[in-house]
């Protein structure tokens, strides 16, 4: 009898470990063969920098001089730090190391969260597929990184919140030891990514909310419970807040929330190239991003919800299963979905017949039932795409098959081949087709090795490493931030909202002239260099926001040509002789400049 439990455990393992395999083949993880591009680049970036500079500080290749704190992503960077000190990896590879890891931990957390409603062990981990393969995750992870990564660990949070609640002996060190469970659960949440942090918070109140409805006898345990949840929540915001310096960023404006709410009639059929099962019946739509209210990547491109979690909404209300989980899903797919559409919609939220994008900021706008809360608790209007909170709404669905998985198991003979079938069906309607998936995640693999190669080849052939670098002009320059530490140089330049408004706030007086110097760039230039402020300026050839999606590399010869133009024009006045021409970057050895080049009448910030 022990043997035979060693072996199940055994399989469990296994059948995790593949599961986790295929999740990482959707989401581009798979280790040493795939990449996400620009977004693994980007968190790679940080963790390089980690890797040459040590663990304590912020990232001090990035946002030099002060460095970058890890605004998005920092629990994902941290962990390829550490595959890097200790094994060696690459920037590159410690990402795809790091994301299979991280798909392992999202499918076991699904796996036991499962477990505790009362579903047998293969049906957890086909549920754990189902949830984790759903194209709405696998594109946010691909686009976004540790955005993505944060959904997925959703089931994983309910399921160490299930816990917590429901581990109550009375002894001072469980009560110790649950707060400290849930406080580094929260702490992970808010370094990983603000939304999925927001949405752990909202997910156990609606478990409380719906536990105090059916468990009213327990009061105390519910009002205690509320309070560890508070506290962790508390304690996990504060470091975040410590860790990354107030920007006083501004809400955005109603109709960019208008543009980013959810597509609605999406969610109802499938777009084309995001659904095995309707692509193959021909039943999904061509929807283009230029056709439609709202930005693609989740919005329109994956919001489907499935028509058999749609039956199974319905038939949960007929069907005898655990009241307090039933009403904690219903309570998410209702929330989710009214914080999806967000505080405003457009009065059509479907087609503009051929129209932009930018019809959005014309169309006229509905006020809805959360704009009270948009406007009114700190941080929301910040969280423009709304629309992200499907995985709200498609963590209740997936809650209420669970339950029901469970209920056809233990009541129906057949029970258990009917429950896969049903998982089955519902994950050929919303995962993508795994083989695009694996030519396009080497594929990215592929361009993004290239891309770390050629630049960092670039810059050490004209810049000595420890120098500091200024690249032109000043944008989200993701794949300078992706290469300067790999190349050994400290530059002004990084990626990312939050850490571009950081930056601008604390860069040195000296750089800002730089990059506003027009014809006085070598006074300004002269003046930094004699100050200690830098030691080269570069002008790129190539489109510094490539980084994220739909990016090709090497850049055409086009895109070349039409930088360099840009890069002439920023340089006009700069002696010829003083520009060394790389493939990607032309350079300026600011220590050259002397004060016979400068220009009389010219500011001296």
């Amino acid at each position: 009898m022990h043997y035979r439990s060693n072996l199940r455990s055994v399989l469990v393992v296994v059948l995790i470990a593949l599961c986790a395999l295929y999740v990482s083949l959707l989401w581009n993880t798979v280790p040493y063969y795939q990449s996400s591009g620009g977004i693994a680049l980007w968190h790679s970036g940080f963790a390089e920098s980690l890797a040459r500079s040590g663990p304590f500080a912020y990232p001090p290749h990035l946002a030099f001089p002060q460095g970058a704190p890890i605004a998005l992503g920092a629990s994902l960077s941290y962990l390829q730090y550490i595959l890097m000190a200790l094994f060696g990896m690459g920037g590159l590879d410690s990402y795809s190391v790091a994301g299979f890891l991280f798909a392992v931990a999202a499918v076991t957390g699904c796996y036991f969260f499962a477990r505790g409603l009362g579903v047998s062990r293969p049906l957890s981990i086909a549920l754990a597929l189902l949830f984790l393969s759903q194209a709405f995750f696998s594109l946010h992870v691909i686009g976004y990184g540790a955005v993505g990564f944060g959904f997925g660990f959703l089931p994983a949070f309910c399921a160490v919140f299930r816990y917590v609640c429901n581990n109550h002996d009375g002894a001072r060190s469980t009560i110790i030891l649950n707060g400290v469970l849930l406080t580094f659960t929260m702490i992970f949440f808010a370094f990983l990514d603000g939304y999925s942090f927001v949405m752990a918070v909202a997910t156990g109140v609606a478990l409380l909310v719906s536990q105090s409805l059916f468990e009213r006898g327990k009061w105390r345990i519910h009002l205690w419970n509320l309070a560890l949840l508070t506290f962790a929540s508390g304690i996990a915001f504060l470091l975040y807040n410590a860790y990354v310096p107030a920007v006083g960023l501004p809400g955005y404006p109603l109709n960019i929330f208008a543009f980013l709410s959810v597509h609605i009639p999406s969610l109802f059929r499938p777009t084309a190239g995001y659904s095995i099962l309707y692509d193959f019946l021909d039943l999904s739509k061509v929807r283009l991003a230029t056709e439609y209210v709202g930005a693609g990547l989740g919005n329109h491109e994956s919001a489907f919800l499935s028509i058999t979690a749609l039956i199974v909404l319905v038939a949960s209300f007929f069907i005898r299963i655990a009241k307090v989980w039933r009403i904690a899903a219903l309570l998410l797919i209702v929330g989710g979905g009214l914080m999806a559409i967000g505080p405003v919609l457009p009065e059509s939220n479907g087609e503009f017949q051929g129209s932009k994008l930018v019809s959005a900021e014309r169309a006229p706008l509905i006020t809805m039932p959360t704009y009270p809360l948009y406007t009114s608790v700190p941080g929301l209007d910040q969280m423009r795409a709304t629309y992200r909170w499907l995985a709200v709404v498609k963590l209740g669905f997936w809650i209420l098959v669970c339950l029901f998985c469970g209920y056809l198991a233990s009541r129906f003979r057949h029970g258990q081949a009917i429950a896969f079938a049903v998982i089955v069906l519902m994950t050929l309607e919303t995962s993508r087709p795994p083989l695009g998936q694996w030519l396009a995640g080497k594929k990215q693999y592929d361009m993004a090795n290239s891309l770390q190669r050629d630049l960092t080849a670039d810059i050490e052939t004209f810049v000595p490493p420890g120098s500091k670098l200024l690249v032109l002009p000043i944008t989200n320059d993701f794949v300078v931030h992706a290469v300067a530490a790999k190349a050994g140089v400290y530059t002004y330049n990084v990626a990312g909202d939050k850490n571009l408004l950081i930056a601008a706030s604390e860069r040195p007086a000296e750089i800002t002239g730089i990059s506003e110097a027009g014809a006085c760039l070598l006074n300004q230039l002269f003046v930094a260099a004699e100050r200690g402020q830098i030691d080269f300026l570069a002008f790129r050839m190539f489109d510094s926001h490539r980084g994220l999606r739909g990016w090709i590399w090497p850049p055409s010869r086009a895109e070349i040509e039409e930088n360099a133009s840009v890069a002439l024009q920023l340089s006009k006045g700069v002696p010829p002789a003083l520009v060394s021409k790389g493939k990607f970057f032309w350079f300026v050895d600011a220590h050259k400049v002397d004060r016979s080049m400068t220009k009389s009448g010219c500011p001296q910030s």
